[in-house]
């Protein structure tokens, strides 16, 4: 399968004089992968507006909304894309995890934050007992723990080993992440709840 970057009209060529939009590759991806994996917008559209199978699992269990996170970070775009065409943000087959803890994860607020909007908990916890605001807090995202307490997270939820997202912020090496959840508009009560 062709890589997109350098050609993009000849893939649309292709594509209108009846290329399978639908074709896998040796792993089981589609076109729509590859789009998705190198952040290219308008292909993505073409390949949606055509119908392709928004949720299809390649051969290692990921979608085209995995294929989105290439590179450890959120093409936030095309992430928001697949999830406006119908992409299943719900467990990912291939880590076995929510779409929504990966998104706190990696740092990206707009993700979580459309699936919020849409009905999402906010203090769902994965199968480690680990809420979304602790992966926030073990990757030192400030952006979105301050997105996320503002919508009223909880920040004492402990995971299944007792810790919260404050002891991930005393256990974090990174500078920056030592008064990380003190500096959010957090009512005292509630850091004092997590410390005592």
């Amino acid at each position: 399968m062709l890589e997109i970057h350098g050609h993009t009209k000849l893939i649309r060529a292709l594509f209108a004089h009846g290329a399978n939009i639908h074709k896998l590759d040796d792993g089981g991806q589609t076109p729509l992968f590859i789009a998705a994996d190198q952040g290219h917008h308008d292909m993505m559209k073409e390949l949606i507006d055509l119908d392709v199978d928004v949720n299809h699992v390649d051969h290692c269990g990921k979608t085209p909304l995995l294929a989105a996170t290439n590179m450890g970070y959120y093409w936030t775009a095309p992430v928001l894309q697949l999830l406006e065409a119908g992409a299943d943000p719900g467990v990912n087959k291939a880590s076995g995890r929510q779409f929504i803890f990966s998104a706190a994860k990696e740092g990206c607020s707009l993700v979580p934050g459309y699936l919020l909007e849409r009905g999402a908990d906010i203090n769902t916890v994965d199968e480690n007992g680990q809420s979304l605001v602790s992966h926030a807090a073990e990757e030192g995202h400030l952006d979105v723990l301050e997105y996320l307490v503002e919508r009223g997270a909880d920040i004492t939820i402990k995971n299944s080993l007792g810790q919260t997202p404050v002891d991930f912020r005393r256990e974090s090496e990174q500078g920056e992440m030592e008064d990380l959840l003190l500096e959010i508009s957090v009512p005292k009560s509630n850091i004092d709840a997590v410390e005592d």
